[in-house]
């Protein structure tokens, strides 16, 4: 009786802790047909799942550092399920390790939560202006996000250019 509990117990465990791999097989299978590197992804993913493992819907953005071959990124992962947002960034140092956040050290200056924000309004294309006009010099990078729904096998991918942000507010008035 004790055994059949025991496995019964270690079974449920492992089927529910299966979530957070599935996000990175989404991503991964979109980034594929793009012909995108997507180990960045994975690292985060993969760290993600280590703390949290009941969503089923997740918003990922991902900004890599505008440095040529930098290995440096940054973003947000929302927890749709849990209305919770996980900040994660990297170093050039150990590009391998990941820190996950749940608080942002500059709240008052949160560009990820604007972006997360906007996007879950459907101004993805306020977003991309953003980007088009914003005139930076120098390196810009793409910015990408992900709207994976488990629950209804949604998976959308947005994309978008760098923009000044300070103050909480874009510095381009649209």
């Amino acid at each position: 009786m004790k055994t059949n509990i025991l496995l019964s117990l270690i079974l449920t465990l492992t089927l529910s802790s299966c979530k957070a791999p599935k996000f990175y097989e989404q991503v991964s299978k979109f980034e594929k047909e793009a012909g995108v590197n997507f180990n960045p992804y994975k690292l985060v993913l993969n760290e993600f799942e280590k703390i949290h493992r009941t969503s089923d819907h997740i918003i990922f953005q991902y900004s890599p550092k505008s440095e040529w071959n930098s290995k440096e990124f940054s973003g947000v992962i929302y927890d749709v399920d849990q209305n919770e947002y996980y900040y994660f960034e990297n170093t050039e140092k150990n590009p391998r390790m990941i820190i996950l956040k749940r608080e942002y050290p500059f709240p008052q200056d949160n560009y990820y939560k604007f972006v997360i924000d906007n996007y879950m309004k459907g101004k993805i294309d306020y977003l991309q202006r953003l980007g088009e006009t914003a005139q930076l010099s120098g390196i810009t990078t793409t910015n990408v996000i992900y709207d994976i729904d488990l629950n209804s096998d949604k998976v959308e991918r947005f994309t978008f250019k760098d923009f000044l942000f300070m103050n909480g507010k874009p510095t381009t008035e649209l």
